[in-house]
């Protein structure tokens, strides 16, 4: 079976949004009604600056650049206790891709970066720390997938092994698609199961 990138999202996600660059889908979170509410989500706030100054980094790098204009982006925003969420990134890869967010992570904390890796469940998990921030990533299928909460990487590694047969696109029936957000052509997945977990992390009580 061929693969698909949405293939590796978890069953765990509330809300998936995908689009042709993943500056599109960082302009169109902004645009939203819910970043207010996932503004001050400090996880949230850093992945989103990463995303905010990749542009400059993507833009001088055409190899890069080109893979990320010719195959889908994801965000997938997940609900990790009452008062917080977590966001993942899903990225085509090219040449530079790892040492282009090595980059980023370096210019957001002012901090050197380290490099670590740890196995979970078979397989390698990577880390690149930079003072209190630490981003965990896995290569798969010509796409990384990052997130500064380790477990939600876990997540997508437990998904991979089990033959994405418990997705986000396979366990949840209820799924509903809603083709725009704001006036982006990007395509917004929510989880009817997590809505109401979702609103009451980023809406105001």
């Amino acid at each position: 079976e061929k693969f698909n990138h949405l293939q590796l999202i978890p069953g765990s996600a509330a809300l998936v949004y995908e689009a042709e660059n993943p500056l599109e889908i960082f302009k169109a979170l902004k645009s939203s009604d819910l970043w207010g509410g996932l503004e001050g989500i400090q996880q949230v706030d850093q992945t989103a600056m990463i995303l905010e100054l990749g542009d400059s980094l993507f833009a001088a790098n055409d190899r890069l650049l080109g893979a990320l204009r010719t195959r889908m982006s994801v965000a997938s925003i997940h609900v990790t206790s009452n008062e917080a969420a977590g966001l993942m990134l899903y990225l085509p890869t090219g040449p530079g891709t790892v040492n282009v967010l090595a980059t980023i992570l370096k210019e957001t904390t002012k901090k050197n970066v380290k490099r670590q890796t740890r196995l979970y469940d078979g397989y390698t998990i990577n880390e690149l720390q930079a003072g209190d921030l630490t981003l965990s990533y896995i290569l798969h299928e010509k796409y990384i997938v990052f997130s500064s909460f380790g477990f939600l990487i876990e997540d997508v590694v437990r998904n991979i092994n089990d033959s994405f047969t418990k997705g986000f696109f396979v366990d949840h029936s209820n799924l509903y698609a809603v083709p725009k957000l704001g006036d982006d052509a990007g395509n917004l997945y929510l989880n009817g199961t997590q809505m109401i977990a979702l609103a009451n992390t980023v809406l105001p009580p």
